[in-house]
């Protein structure tokens, strides 16, 4: 067995949560056959989590561990009509060794040329100039902070994007055409987007892969950052040579 222990925090500390004689939890995802045997401790706010595996999967126990926290402290939060955010910040792995826990991507970044950091006060006027923009990023941000929200969070940030480049507000055919002319994006390229957000949107969860999971998160940052170079034209119309058609 492979033991992962993994501390956090149940915010906001000053609501203090405690829950005690919380089960001990197993969990089979026979997926990536996974299975975890697990206890969860919540007191004074602080989160420890014991996990023991059947094999050194750290991206399945530490989304397998997130649930089990979250869960229990949703569930205490819906009794009581609280609004908790719950963090994971810490890791001993198997090797003994406690890692900090930050959720990134650094192939995403590598993707990112709209801007860069010596431009930030000219990107944010662009993503302060419309609320839609801004909730849209926050949507494609929570896909890497939050396991499980991406196929959704990727789907709403498209259909944002969509709606702002909609030349009649509210016309989504059109709205989607005008995204795809602007950006240079084959119909294939976004469906394939919009589509793994369908199922979770209706409460269908199955059927989302790893390999899509994380494609549909790579093709949102990549569509993200060409909206944001059409804005930095000025609003026009991508140029072929330096963006050629995405596509399937």
């Amino acid at each position: 067995m492979f033991i992962f222990k993994l501390t956090g925090t149940v915010y906001p500390v000053v609501a203090g949560l405690t829950m005690i004689n919380l089960p001990n939890i197993h969990w089979e995802d026979p997926d990536i056959g996974l299975v975890i045997e697990a206890t969860v401790k919540i007191e004074g706010a602080n989160v420890e989590v014991v996990c023991n595996a059947n094999h050194d999967d750290w991206d399945g126990v530490f989304t397998r561990a997130f649930d089990m926290v979250r869960a229990a402290a949703d569930s205490y939060a819906f009794v009581n009509g609280y609004g908790f955010i719950v963090w994971l910040e810490t890791v001993t792995k198997p090797d003994g060794i406690r890692y900090n826990i930050v959720p990134r991507r650094p192939d995403l970044a590598s993707l990112v040329t709209a801007f860069d950091n010596s431009q930030s006060a000219e990107m944010l006027a662009t993503v302060y100039s419309d609320p839609l923009i801004f909730m849209a990023l926050n949507d494609l941000i929570a896909s890497i902070t939050l396991p499980h929200h991406a196929p959704v969070n990727c789907g709403r940030a498209m259909e944002s994007i969509r709606e702002v480049m909609s030349p009649v507000k509210g016309d989504k055919i059109q709205g989607w055409q005008t995204m795809r002319d602007n950006l240079r994006i084959d119909i294939n390229y976004l469906n394939f987007i919009t589509k793994e957000s369908t199922g979770p949107r209706h409460g269908i969860r199955s059927g989302i892969t790893p390999l899509s999971f994380q494609e549909t998160i790579r093709r949102s940052w990549i569509v993200m950052n060409r909206f944001l170079e059409f804005k930095k034209r000025g609003g026009r119309q991508l140029p072929p040579a330096d963006f050629p058609v995405l596509v399937s």
